[in-house]
């Protein structure tokens, strides 16, 4: 490889899960808040949670979403890749893995 900026990881299946349960972790722990709120709402309900933590839900689920985006997986899945080198199938250019390869 001669520019590490040009490549891009592609983990086995299993370092993408690992990853991916990372980033939902991470994501979780920013957005405690909103996590809490739901849960609060939901204690002592079954099938009213459906309406009634509608916007709580809505909320959590904004804020997950916004540390869980492409972006933000492709940045931690390059820093995993580092950390966990043998989880790592190949490396394609970066270009390669837009058009389809990832």
């Amino acid at each position: 490889m001669s520019d590490s900026s040009e490549y891009v990881p592609v983990l086995k299946h299993l370092g993408e899960m690992s990853m991916m349960e990372d980033v939902k972790k991470a994501a979780l722990k920013r957005c405690d808040e909103q996590v809490q709120q739901f849960a609060r709402c939901t204690r002592g309900r079954y099938f009213s949670v459906l309406w009634a933590c509608r916007e709580s839900l809505r909320r959590m689920n904004d804020c997950v979403a916004q540390y869980t985006t492409e972006e933000y997986r492709a940045e931690r899945r390059e820093q995993y890749a580092k950390e966990h080198p043998h989880l790592v199938k190949e490396w394609v250019r970066r270009d390669a893995a837009v058009n389809g390869r990832e």
